[in-house]
């Protein structure tokens, strides 16, 4: 693509009666008539690009660790069982509280996404998020 943009202005001068997919042909064209190491100019700019793009090459950054005395004072999380998502075990409670206050024959699992967002503050963006989960979570209490 790289090299396309590169010489679209000059092709698409030299040839102004030329359809989109007759252009597209003389490019293709052009890229086959380049040498192996001219091509490989421009797959290391293509590279380079991506690389740029996607936040540089390697494994994503890990977080940054806090120091011993910015330690955090939020003691939300440390009740929470290890390895579990801490939203999930929110999300779980919440639906419980809704579950024990709400007649199960008219409660629907829409209905409980409904009240997360407006009666437990939860975002549309978790509710979305965690919907299967929701769901799931909610026929195993049914079911029990």
């Amino acid at each position: 693509m790289l090299y396309v943009a590169s010489i679209r202005p000059k092709v698409t001068a030299e040839n102004p009666e030329k359809k989109v997919t007759e252009l597209a042909a003389i490019f293709g064209q052009k890229w086959r008539a380049l040498s192996e190491k001219e091509k490989q100019v421009w797959k290391d700019k293509a590279a380079a690009l991506k690389a740029k793009a996607e936040g540089g090459i390697g494994p994503p950054k890990k977080k940054k660790k806090t120091a011993p005395d910015e330690e955090e004072t939020d003691s939300d999380d440390e009740d929470e069982p290890l390895g579990k998502d801490p939203t999930i075990s929110k999300l779980e409670s919440a639906i419980d509280e809704i579950m024990a206050n709400i007649d199960l024959s008219t409660l629907t699992v829409r209905k409980i996404k409904e009240m997360l967002v407006e009666s437990h503050n939860f975002s549309d963006e978790v509710v979305t998020t965690h919907k299967k989960h929701i769901k799931t979570y909610v026929k195993s209490k049914v079911n029990n």
